[in-house]
Parts: structure tokens; C-alpha cells; sequence
């Protein structure tokens, strides 16, 4: 292991014997007498007081090294707090609904709370909500095939299922949010082959062998502003927490939007339909398609739910109080943020935003 305290030992030194020549060379009349004007063994007085020095210097300049991320991290607290925040737990889970019972498109707002399965040694169940609205509608992709063109091209298959009921007068087709929930090289590949390669798009119903031409095409999805996972500071930056969300969790970036299925109208009582998207660029052959790299009614959940916090006494003696959640003592929960304040005496009530 590095001693960093001898590290800075030498430097200091290194720097003093530097310094001790420009002086000789500057004034030699004063450098004369610290003998510092003459090549050879060094004074060994001279040589005991370049030691001590450089060891005092050396430590102070270690421990201001050392403080200076507690230091920076103290500035930061207060004026930027939400760049220090704890990243909370971070997920994309996939809704179900009765596909065969569905007549119409539902929304189902953001702040949806959804809870997991208990984990660890005390069972805890860890609640999450919902970042974005989602809409449900009567459909389900329900295979997904990567085949070749006659002219060589390849082409993604999207089966989409029908609900048998569904009035697509009240369906919103006019942009379907699909999630890439495949592996990281299959989901990033098809991203770009969606995004960026898409050649031609086609419809085809069942029984038909002509298929229907779409000026339909595929968004990337995630950069929208009210596509943020975690609240935004009013003083933040908006790129800033694109990219922390980006190195934190890029399955949020793995959605795209299938845009242009507004203006056509399955037929009534169709099980089923496919969207046939052909590439301009050959689809890589070590990267295998199933049924579950692409998904609909997928919507990204976060470990943030809100509580109220237990009442605190202000005393005016103390610059700092102890914060808890209300009715809940476990080891498990962390404070986010503070989102209001309520104070109060035995006259009346202030709150504070």
C-alpha cells in the first residue's frame, strides 16, 4: 500500500531543493550563507531543516488534500442538495391487463403504487410507484420474429393480438409505447435498427397476402420532460439528469414509440394483426429475437413513496434535529427529500414549501 504521507515528503523536498537553486542563482550573497551556492554533499544542518520543513508541509498539505471532499461535498449540500441525493431502487415491470375483457383504451396515471415480493432475512416489502402514465389498450404483442426478405433484407415480425370486444372508435393507437426488454446487445441493436435503420413498414392482416404500407416510424423514447424518473430540482440542470439516469439505469431509454397506427382500423372481431418493419442494414446473426424482446403497457417504477415525518419540538438550542418517518422504525427506509413544512403553535398554523 502507498504511503501518502512519504509521497508528500518527497514532493516537498523535490520542490525545496528546487527552489534552492533559483535562490543561489538570484542571490548568491544570501545563499552563500545557507550554503546553497555550492554542487556536492549538502550541508547536513541545512539538509535536517529541508527535512523537517518538508514533513510539516507535507502534512499539512495531506490533510487539506484529505478534507477537501468533505470540503466540496459540504458546499454542494448547499447549494446544489439534490446532486448528493441518494439514487433510489429502480425497476420496469410490465402491466397485464384482461386482454380479453378490454373493449377500450384506459390510462393509468403515473404515481401508480405497485409492491414487490418480500425480500431479504425480515421480509420486506419494498413499495414502488409508477414514473409515467401508461395506456392500456386491446392489444398484446404476443410473438416477435426476426426473418429475411426475398431481396435479402431482414424483417421484424410484431404479432399483435387483439381482444375479440375491443372498439378501436375508443383505442389510442396513435402512439404505442414498446419496451426493448431483451439482453443489453439484443435490446441496444434493435433500438438502433428501429430508430435509425427502419427501410419500409408494413401491415398485414390475417387471411390476407397484400400487405398494407405505413408512413408510420419509431421515436426513441426517455427524453421527454415529463419522462424524468426522479423529481427534477428547480435549480438543476435538465441534461444533468438525463445523463444520471442514462449511467444509473438505461433500461429507461429502451422504450420507443411506434408512431403512425392512428389513421388505420383493425377489422372488427380480428385475433390478431402483424406489423412488418424491414431494415436497411442486415440484423446481426449472433444476436437471437424471442417473444419477450419487445413488450407493451411497460412503464419504469421507483423505490420513492411519501410518508409524513413524526413532529419535532424546536427548541432554538440546536442548529440541527434528528428526522424520522411517522409509525415506521425499521433500517430499511431512507428520507429522500423534504417536500413541505408545517409549523405550528397554540395560535395557528404556517406552512412552508
Amino acid at each position: 500500500m502507498e504511503d501518502l504521507t512519504l509521497r508528500y515528503f518527497d514532493a516537498e523536498m523535490r520542490y525545496l531543493r528546487e527552489a534552492a537553486k533559483e535562490f543561489a542563482q538570484t542571490h548568491p550573497d544570501r545563499a552563500a550563507m545557507l550554503d546553497l551556492d555550492k554542487a556536492g554533499t549538502p550541508d547536513p544542518y541545512v539538509e535536517r531543516l529541508f527535512e523537517g520543513f518538508a514533513f510539516s508541509m507535507g502534512r499539512l498539505r495531506e490533510k487539506i488534500d484529505d478534507d477537501l471532499p468533505e470540503f466540496t461535498e459540504g458546499l454542494v449540500s448547499m447549494l446544489w442538495p439534490h446532486y448528493l441525493r441518494t439514487i433510489p431502487s429502480l425497476s420496469v415491470v410490465a402491466l397485464t391487463p384482461a386482454l380479453h375483457a378490454m373493449k377500450m383504451a384506459e390510462v393509468v396515471p403515473a404515481g401508480l403504487e405497485v409492491y414487490s415480493r418480500p425480500v431479504g432475512p425480515k421480509n420486506t416489502v419494498c413499495r414502488y410507484r409508477t414514473t409515467q402514465d401508461v395506456v392500456l389498450n386491446p392489444l398484446s404483442v404476443s410473438a416477435v420474429t426476426m426473418t429475411t426478405e426475398p431481396d435479402g433484407c431482414s424483417l421484424l415480425r410484431l404479432r399483435m393480438a387483439c381482444s375479440s370486444q375491443a372498439d378501436w372508435s375508443h383505442a389510442d393507437l396513435s402512439r404505442l409505447s414498446l419496451y426493448l426488454g431483451a439482453d443489453a446487445p439484443v435490446s441496444s441493436q434493435l433500438h438502433l435498427m428501429l430508430t435509425k435503420r427502419q427501410a419500409a413498414l408494413y401491415m398485414r392482416l390475417p387471411g390476407q397476402t397484400d400487405r398494407i404500407r405505413l408512413n408510420g416510424y419509431f421515436s426513441p423514447g426517455g427524453f421527454a420532460e415529463d419522462d424524468g424518473l426522479w423529481p427534477k430540482g428547480d435549480t438543476a440542470f435538465s441534461g444533468y439528469q438525463l445523463l444520471l439516469e442514462y449511467f444509473t439505469f438505461r433500461d429507461k431509454f429502451m422504450f420507443v414509440h411506434f408512431n403512425g397506427l392512428d389513421g388505420i382500423t383493425p377489422p372488427a372481431g380480428a385475433e390478431y394483426f402483424d406489423i412488418e418493419v424491414v431494415f436497411s442494414t442486415p440484423w446481426p446473426s449472433d444476436l437471437p429475437v424471442t417473444d419477450d424482446a419487445v413488450r407493451l403497457h411497460c412503464v419504469p417504477v421507483i423505490n420513492l413513496f411519501t410518508l409524513e415525518a413524526d413532529p419535532l419540538t424546536i427548541t432554538g438550542l440546536e442548529s440541527e434535529y434528528l428526522l424520522r418517518p411517522k409509525r415506521l422504525q425499521d433500517a430499511h427506509t431512507e428520507i429522500y427529500s423534504v417536500d413541505s413544512v408545517t409549523g405550528s403553535n397554540r395560535t395557528n398554523d404556517a406552512e412552508y414549501v
